[in-house]
């Protein structure tokens, strides 16, 4: 049916934010990030009847959370050891997210 499809579009989109994530591509996270946000917008009834958001989202979404401390901490001493810096298009996209 067609919410099926939206939900395996939505499952998929997840998956591709994840191998985002393992490459550290911060723009195209923001972007994944926010097309997931409006494909759950749009299974907003789905959402409801089954009583709160897929668990795959939740956890994506807090995996992309404990994704970006751990990026922050580990730019912060590779800046503080070897004074090494993000490039500024990464910088910005991270400081985005």
């Amino acid at each position: 049916s067609h919410t099926d499809k939206r939900y395996g579009q939505l499952l998929e989109k997840i998956k591709t934010m994840k191998n985002h994530m393992k490459i550290g591509d911060f723009a195209v996270l923001i972007q994944d990030y926010e097309q997931i946000l409006k494909m759950l917008e749009k299974l907003k009834n789905v959402v409801e009847q089954d009583g709160g958001p897929p668990k795959e989202f939740v956890k994506s979404i807090c995996g992309l959370e404990s994704y970006i401390e751990e990026a922050h901490q580990r730019h912060l001493e590779a800046k503080q050891n070897k004074g090494e810096k993000l490039t500024e298009n990464k910088q910005r996209a991270f400081n985005t997210l």
